[in-house]
């Protein structure tokens, strides 16, 4: 949220220099994630998972529920400070490659 009230304060600036405001949506996840080193002349670190998958389908969600962040019930049980945040939940929603549904909320500053 810090980062959005940033940007907020130099709106003007950016529409400015660049005509445009920028604008960023965010789902998050918790989950095992698997890391590999993959190249032999260029190394580089891949990452692979279901979390990753649902991660993704989670953000995908955002334009469709106007959310700037949304995040599974499996990260929201695992933070400690809730009070920071207003959690809205939207339910039990399909995931585009999933078979089962996964409970997702909304989140705001408090």
């Amino acid at each position: 949220f810090a980062c959005k009230d940033d940007f907020l304060n130099r709106k003007a600036y950016y529409v400015k220099k660049y005509g445009v405001f920028p604008e960023f949506k965010a789902g998050l996840h918790y989950g095992l994630v698997t890391a590999v080193e993959v190249g032999d002349v260029k190394r580089e670190i891949a990452f692979h998972g279901d979390t990753l998958n649902v991660t993704a389908r989670i953000q995908a969600k955002c334009n469709e529920l106007d959310a700037d962040l949304i995040i599974s019930e499996d990260l929201k049980d695992t933070i400690k400070n809730k009070h920071y945040f207003q959690f809205e939940s939207q339910g039990l929603v399909p995931l585009k490659g999933r078979k089962q549904e996964i409970c997702i909320y909304t989140v705001c500053k408090s």
